[in-house]
């Protein structure tokens, strides 16, 4: 999967059994188990939602993007004065940086090919659990 953070990330099925082949980084692990195999977990048990709530907010401060890769941005959520839900991305020192990970809420996607995303844009968001 071209992911960032999250490379090498594998699934596979052998017979009836499904494979997560996960990164080693702590981030790469947590973003690649909360966007797939929690979502793969939870509906093998059911679950009428099994992925994470996606949807949009406003970017408080710009993020550069990957380039080749798609890239989930550890974030806070908040919202303004006004009502409106901004997604403030973390200063993280990458994919071995759990402890700044460890304060997000959402992931702010950027899609591949997006080199730069400017304050006050609009960004899907992925909302991580127990954060709403």
């Amino acid at each position: 999967m071209a992911l960032r953070p999250g490379k090498p990330t594998v699934f596979a099925r052998l017979g009836n059994t499904l494979v997560f082949g996960l990164p080693g980084n702590p981030v790469s692990v947590a973003v690649t188990f909360s966007l797939f195999v929690r979502a793969a977990l939870r509906k093998m048990q059911g679950a009428k939602q099994p992925g994470l709530i996606e949807e949009t907010a406003v970017l408080a401060r710009a993020v550069k993007g990957s380039g080749e890769r798609e890239s989930y941005l550890p974030a806070i959520l908040r919202t303004d004065e006004r009502g409106i839900l901004l997604a403030e991305p973390l200063k993280w020192g990458g994919s071995s940086d759990f402890v700044a990970f460890a304060r997000a809420t959402a992931l702010v996607n950027v899609a591949a090919g997006v080199g730069f995303l400017e304050s006050g844009s609009i960004v899907k968001i992925v909302r991580l659990p127990n954060s709403h």
